[in-house]
């Protein structure tokens, strides 16, 4: 099929004029065929980036290992020495018993090697530096968090495409220079351009992903996205235990990066963004590549939209000025992202704390990342079963019970094993199905600025993970504690949301559900407001009648 100036042709008794900004994104996927191959491209080239960025965020839990170490000293004037009887392996002491700190002249740090060179090791990370250690984590993160916003804006302005693979290839590069890095310092400043471009992996390639697949697709899209994070998380797990070089270890993680340049002649935009753009070239090309691709014909006047609104020609601008005039956008921004930095801080404390939940760091770890990959198959089936809402409900609930039932466990290290990894399992399942919600509720003119709003909120959850396994030297309970209790409240935000399966994504505000209670409050003022306007007309004709009396 040949689509030419908005005409196709309809056989030998002529041709007809189709406004292909008036078409209906989901039905033109839907038509292509719920495996279509274009479409199935898509959605593999942006699920597939998910393995660098498990990589690249779990790879810090293993070079960021602080090995056992001792202060050594070698003073030729034997004025300074280590205290025999002292465990203290920061400090060093002279003639007189004065402390000073260990590093000064005639002194090192020592390291054991036998979990290799970490970056502890090489950078001295230990004593007063000892929380450097962590910071790798949290100012990748904190580049990401800064960047969401705005990627997504100019997502929505100048089209996920672009904005999407622009990051990709600036964080293929900044890993790269981790490895290389002289010193601390510049491998924090690459770590933080690494951030910034994983936000055009997170935010921007999860919205492109759902909107290139059709809607009968739509439950299973979280699929391949579970099999290649959890293939870059077991990744990490598989090379640390060959490669204890921590230089060695991230460059051959990262490297790899570089292939994601075959996404220039590979990736298409989104069709949904491009009729909200009344982008009629950027339609044509989509439909003409899609149809050769597939080898598939669609008949386009059957993909018409129902409504005929916006269809002057004008394309429709929407910005985070929209979200915060609405409401109805705040209060459903606010709830999800909540859950957003619940489920973040769930997964990441889990997830990096891994290693500490066996004797040696490989099994907890391994674990930790193959528990995902039933959870996320199993996900599948019950996503087409269940409602968005009750499974996401459930999911939720469920990993906040396993972990408060963690508080209760003394002395078990069984149940301290099998507990979180279960809480793991319905964190997936909950990965699974929330995410649903939000891109098939917001409608597509603001869809990217909302979600990268959320994904930059819910940075806080993972910034604060790294940090949260310190609470332990309070109260041992306090971690599942804080992780429990909020997932058990996030799981009752659910119930604000409207049920979004099986219904077509919302181009533009006027087609937002609101969900329940918002409807009901809406209901119940419209009411009060028609109550007011017929005790009004009421009393205006009892006065009339007195009057006329």
């Amino acid at each position: 099929m040949e689509v030419k100036d908005g005409v196709i042709p309809e056989g030998k008794e002529g041709e007809k004029t189709i406004d292909l900004t008036q078409l209906d994104a989901d039905k033109v996927l839907t038509a292509f065929g719920k495996y279509g191959k274009y479409q199935m491209l898509a959605y593999s080239i942006t699920t597939i980036t998910w393995i660098m960025f498990a990589a690249e965020m779990m790879v810090m839990a293993f070079i960021t290992a602080e090995p056992s170490f001792s202060c050594e000293v070698n003073d030729q004037s034997h004025t300074l020495f280590p205290l025999s009887h002292s465990n203290d392996s920061c400090k060093v002491y002279d003639i007189y018993n004065v402390s000073y700190a260990c590093g000064i002249n005639g002194t090192k740090f020592v390291f054991n090697s036998s979990i290799g060179e970490t970056l502890v090791s090489e950078f001295n990370l230990v004593c007063a530096d000892g929380g450097m250690a962590q910071s790798g984590t949290s100012i990748f993160l904190i580049g990401s968090m800064l960047a969401t916003p705005f990627l997504s804006q100019m997502s929505d302005k100048y089209g996920r495409r672009w904005v999407f693979m622009l990051p990709v290839w600036l964080t293929a590069v900044a890993n790269i220079f981790c490895a290389l890095s002289p010193n601390y310092i510049m491998f924090l400043i690459f770590r933080f351009l690494a951030g910034v471009g994983s936000a055009g992996l997170s935010a921007i390639g999860w919205v492109l992903c759902c909107e290139s697949v059709s809607l009968k697709f739509r439950s299973m899209f979280p699929l391949l996205g579970t099999i290649t994070w959890v293939t870059g998380y077991l990744l990490v797990g598989v090379f640390a235990h060959y490669i204890t070089n921590w230089r060695w270890l991230y460059f051959v993680l990262s490297v790899p990066g570089i292939l994601t340049i075959v996404f220039y002649w590979l990736l298409p935009e989104s069709l949904h963004w491009m009729i909200t753009q009344k982008d009629t070239e950027g339609i044509k090309h989509y439909i003409e590549k899609s149809t050769k691709f597939n080898n598939r014909k669609i008949v386009l006047e059957e993909c018409m939209t129902l409504t005929k609104e916006g269809g002057d020609g004008e394309a429709v601008s929407r910005s985070i000025l929209d979200i915060l005039r609405s409401k109805k956008l705040i209060f459903h921004l606010v709830l999800f992202s909540y859950i957003a930095i619940a489920n973040d801080l769930y997964y990441w404390t889990l997830s990096l704390f891994s290693v500490d939940l066996s004797e040696d760091r490989f099994t907890g770890y391994i674990l930790s990342g193959l528990v995902e990959v039933p959870s996320g198959l199993i996900a599948i089936p019950l996503l087409q079963w269940f409602s968005r809402k009750s499974l996401s409900f459930a999911s939720l609930f469920s990993q906040g019970v396993f972990l408060l039932c963690l508080v209760f466990v003394e002395n078990s290290p069984w149940l301290a094993l099998i507990l979180p990894l279960l809480g793991k399992a319905a964190n997936s399942v909950a990965w699974s199905s929330v995410v649903l919600i939000l891109p098939e509720m917001i409608p597509t003119t603001i869809r990217n600025v909302f979600y990268g709003i959320v994904v930059f909120l819910s940075n806080i959850g993972s910034i604060a993970a790294p940090y949260i396994g310190n609470l332990k030297k309070v109260d041992v309970r306090l971690p599942p504690l804080i992780l429990g209790s909020m997932s058990v409240v996030a799981a009752f935000c659910v119930f604000f949301f409207p049920e979004t399966k099986g219904i077509a994504l919302p181009e533009d505000l006027a087609d937002l559900n609101a969900g329940p209670f918002l409807n009901f409050i809406a209901r119940r003022k419209g009411k009060t407001e028609n109550d007011k306007v017929k005790e009004k007309k009421n009393s205006q004709i009892l006065d009339n009648e007195t009057i006329a009396a």
